[in-house]
């Protein structure tokens, strides 16, 4: 794609509107955030003071990497790229045509399958935590006695994800999602400083380096 891109596509005549940015801002969010989520089940990976470290920090360079080049693609081969509602599908069409369009929606359904499968397995794992923890009622955190899953808590999890997504837009959904994860990255940054400042807690297996600063 990017030999066929435009470069006229890349300017524009005035700044984005305030609501304009904070839309894009909130998308963006959006399709960045989840990383999260590869910490949640950290205690059923085989070592993962060595691998999550690792797998996390790379895993978003190349995703960051990737996303910041469909863009660019995007931008520069598709007209009125703000208003497409297949975005991706026709830029793929403007470079191999047809087939282009049908291989980025077979990907796009394999993709979202791939994500509802992550989210019903990881998300339920943090009912499960907090119901250990008795911040939550300790049904959350009964398994079944043959799976050795947590039946209740994938069940809630589930069935909150389903009325949503029946009962809202996908506009409005985004927004709830992101919001959400929004508050807990502010709060989980907010606390490193004052975890570091605490005596008397269990030793780290993996510190980030300057951490206050990152929080900050």
């Amino acid at each position: 794609g990017f030999f066929l891109v435009d470069p006229q596509r890349y300017s524009f005549a005035a700044a984005p509107s305030y609501g304009a940015f904070s839309t894009a801002a909130l998308l963006a969010m959006f399709a960045f955030a989840g990383f999260e989520s590869a910490l949640i089940p950290t205690g059923e990976i085989r070592d993962p003071q060595r691998h999550v470290p690792f797998s996390l920090l790379v895993g978003m360079s190349v995703v960051a990497a990737l996303y910041i080049c469909v863009q660019a693609v995007c931008i520069g081969l598709v007209p009125d790229l703000a208003h497409a509602s297949r975005p991706l599908s026709d830029a793929a069409g403007r470079i191999i045509g047809r087939a282009g369009e049908s291989a980025v929606a077979a990907a796009a359904l394999i993709s979202i399958a791939g994500v509802m499968n992550a989210i019903v397995f990881a998300s339920p794992r943090i009912l499960f935590a907090m119901a250990e923890n008795g911040e939550l009622p300790r049904v959350f955190c009964s398994t079944h006695p043959r799976f050795r899953t947590p039946v209740a808590a994938i069940v809630a999890t589930t069935t909150a994800g389903g009325l949503v997504a029946l009962l809202s837009t996908f506009v409005s959904a985004l927004t709830i999602s992101t919001i959400v994860r929004l508050v807990a990255y502010m709060a989980t940054c907010a606390a490193l400083p004052v975890m570091r400042r605490r005596t008397g807690l269990p030793p780290t297996s993996f510190s980030a380096p300057a951490g206050p600063l990152l929080s900050a």
